[in-house]
């Protein structure tokens, strides 16, 4: 009974997220979508950051397991490899949950040092995986400090993309096409 109150707030909070964004996000309006009292989103979560921090969480250890199991097709070319990633990392960022999560996270770890902390470790993790997948498509002998460089650029980069893509004039097929270009210049051309 507990765990299943506690996915129907999840849900519904999931649901207000997506469709009122963090300004009209509240533990009384999810209580309502829930069909619950309040006090019952309160037993489980006792205030508005506790919750999305717990659906930013779950957010995040979702997208690192579609990250950490993604296989490069076997056989492509440098900048179709890296197109392929490209691809299956931003297809991933274009939610509108990611927008109103990342938004409001990133408010709340200005605020709270424990989110500030866990907004950092997400940073590392997602650095540590980038650079495994680059590495798996970078050439044998392709210094890392090239392929932490490639990191360090993708990463801003697939964060940004995030908040901008509706803004953006161009498609996400036009953008990883030139990214792929970029990041293959980086990690083979000669020093």
């Amino acid at each position: 009974m507990i765990g299943e109150q506690k996915e129907l707030i999840l849900s519904a909070a999931l649901q207000l997220l997506k469709e009122l964004g963090c300004e009209g996000f509240s533990l009384a309006k999810v209580a309502d979508r829930a069909n619950i009292p309040q006090s019952t989103v309160l037993l489980h979560f006792k205030n508005k950051s506790v919750l999305l921090d717990i659906l930013f969480s779950d957010f995040i250890d979702a997208y690192f397991v579609h990250l950490r199991n993604y296989q490069a097709p076997e056989g492509l070319i440098a900048e179709k490899a890296l197109g392929a990633l490209l691809l299956h990392m931003l297809k991933y960022r274009e939610s509108t949950l990611c927008v109103q999560l990342f938004k409001e996270f990133w408010v709340f770890s200005n605020h709270n040092k424990m989110g500030y902390l866990a907004l950092d470790q997400y940073y590392r993790e997602l650095h540590a995986v980038i650079v495994k997948h680059l590495t798996s498509i970078a050439p044998v002998d392709c210094a890392e400090q090239k392929i932490q460089f490639s990191a360090s650029v993708l990463l801003p980069f697939v964060e940004g993309y995030s908040i901008t893509r509706t803004t953006l004039p161009i498609s996400i097929l036009q953008l990883v096409d030139q990214l792929s270009i970029v990041l293959k210049r980086i990690l083979y051309q000669p020093v």
